[in-house]
């Protein structure tokens, strides 16, 4: 298993307050928005390289409900594009609590989502 990408996903309120700082003053261009109900539940904003992801919590409720009280606890949850998700699901099982996944997306990702031995979530995501 090889991990080919991290990205942070910032848990927020609202998403388009946001997009004034990483948008309008870094630079990030916005590749990827999901709305959930009236407004933008998940984006993706991109720039020379880097990229972060933005999920609202109400979305995130949605999504990853039992990852929830960490994720407003920490405010952020990491990413990982794998070569294989259930390999890497399963070299990081001890010391992890296994909060979501083996699944498959309606975006074509196989995903697992953990928690680790900080609190902090872990997404760990490959190609269906």
């Amino acid at each position: 298993m090889q991990v080919l990408k991290t990205t942070p996903i910032f848990f927020v309120s609202s998403i388009d307050p946001q997009l004034a700082h990483w948008r309008d003053r870094l630079g990030y261009k916005v590749t990827v928005e999901v709305p959930h109900g009236d407004e933008t539940g998940f984006a993706i904003l991109s720039a020379q390289g880097s990229e972060i992801m933005l999920q609202t919590f109400a979305s995130g409720q949605d999504d990853l409900p039992a990852a929830m009280p960490q994720l407003r606890a920490k405010g952020v949850a990491f990413y990982h594009e794998v070569s294989d998700a259930e390999a890497a699901g399963r070299a990081v099982a001890p010391g992890t609590k296994l909060l979501l996944g083996p699944r498959t997306t309606g975006y074509g990702m196989r995903e697992v989502f953990v928690l680790d031995a900080l609190g902090f979530v872990h997404g760990y995501a490959s190609k269906a």
